[in-house]
C-alpha cells in the first residue's frame, strides 16, 4: 500500500493517503508518509493558486492597455491627419505623453505583482481625490463619448491613501464596464472614505451578482465576447481593493443600472 501511494504521488495524484492502523513501526511510517503527502498537497495548492493569479494579472495587463491605447491612437491620428491649432497640437501631444507614462508605470507595477508569489504590498500615498480624477478625466470622457455616453465627477474634498496608477485603473475599468452595459450616464463621486461609480446601464442579474469579480466571468457572454471583453475588469478591481485594504461593494438592478463602491479603511489622511 505504501509503495502504491508513493507511486501515485510520483505520477501526480497528490490526494492519496494511507490508513494508519496500530502503533508499530509500519504505522509510524504510514503516518509520516501521510504528513509528507499533506505537505506536498499544500505546496501544490499554493503553486496552483499562484499560477492562477499570474494568469489573471497577465490577462488583466492586456485588458488594461485597451482603453488608453485607443485614445492614444485617436489623438495621434488627429495629429497626423487633421489640421489643428498650435494649442490643440500641444494638448494632443501632452495627452499622449501623459498616458504613455501612466501605462509604463502601470505595466511595471503589474509585472511586479506577477513576479511575486503572494503579491506585493503597494505604496499607499495620501492623495486628494481631485488628483485621481485629473489622472483619468480625459481618458474616461473620451472613451465614453465614443460610446455616446457622458461622465461626471463630484468631489467633496475627499482624500485617500492610495496608489494613483492602480486607482486610475479601477476607474477606467468601472467606466469601461458601464459603457459595455449600454450606459449613457456615468457618475464618479468621492465622499469621505467612499469612491463610487454609478451608471444607468442594463444592470446585472441578481443570480450572478456574487460571481462578477471572478476572473474571466462574464454576465452577458455574447455581448462581452463581441466587444472583446475577457471578464477581467472587476476581478482586477477586486484585487486592487485587497491591496488597498478596501472593501468592494456592488449593487445592481436589471434595467436600472449598477453602483460600485470602493470603501477605503477609515483613517486620517
Amino acid at each position: 500500500m505504501l509503495q502504491q501511494n508513493a507511486a501515485a504521488i510520483a505520477s501526480g495524484v497528490y490526494d492519496r493517503r494511507i490508513e494508519v492502523r496500530g502503533h508499530d513501526e509500519i504505522s509510524e511510517l504510514a503516518a509520516s508518509f501521510n504528513s509528507m503527502a499533506e505537505a506536498v498537497q499544500r505546496q501544490i495548492d499554493a503553486v496552483t493558486a499562484t499560477s492562477e493569479e499570474r494568469k489573471l494579472l497577465l490577462g488583466a495587463l492586456t485588458h488594461e492597455l485597451k482603453t488608453p491605447m485607443t485614445s492614444i491612437i485617436g489623438y495621434s491620428e488627429a495629429l497626423l491627419k487633421t489640421k489643428l491649432t498650435p494649442t490643440q497640437k500641444t494638448e494632443a501631444a501632452t495627452y499622449i505623453n501623459r498616458e504613455c507614462g501612466r501605462l509604463e508605470r502601470l505595466t511595471q507595477k503589474m509585472m511586479r505583482l506577477i513576479s511575486l508569489s503572494g503579491g506585493e504590498a503597494v505604496q499607499l500615498i495620501p492623495s486628494p481625490a481631485s488628483a485621481l480624477f485629473a489622472e483619468v478625466e480625459l481618458t474616461l470622457k473620451d472613451a465614453a463619448a465614443r460610446q455616446h455616453a457622458t461622465v461626471s465627477f463630484a468631489d467633496s474634498g475627499a482624500r485617500y491613501a492610495m496608489d494613483l496608477d492602480l486607482m486610475a485603473s479601477v476607474l477606467i475599468n468601472l467606466a469601461d464596464n458601464a459603457c459595455s452595459a449600454g450606459a449613457t450616464q456615468i457618475a464618479v463621486a468621492a465622499e469621505r472614505n467612499r469612491l463610487t461609480v454609478s451608471d444607468n446601464g442594463c444592470g446585472i442579474p441578481a443570480d450572478v451578482l456574487s460571481r462578477v469579480t471572478q476572473p474571466f466571468f462574464r454576465a452577458d457572454k455574447a455581448r462581452s465576447r463581441g466587444q472583446g471583453h475577457a471578464g477581467l475588469g472587476l476581478a482586477l478591481v477586486s484585487r486592487i481593493a485587497e491591496l488597498h485594504g478596501a472593501r468592494l461593494g456592488i449593487d445592481s438592478e436589471v434595467g436600472k443600472g449598477t453602483t460600485v463602491q470602493f470603501v477605503f479603511p477609515e483613517q486620517d489622511v
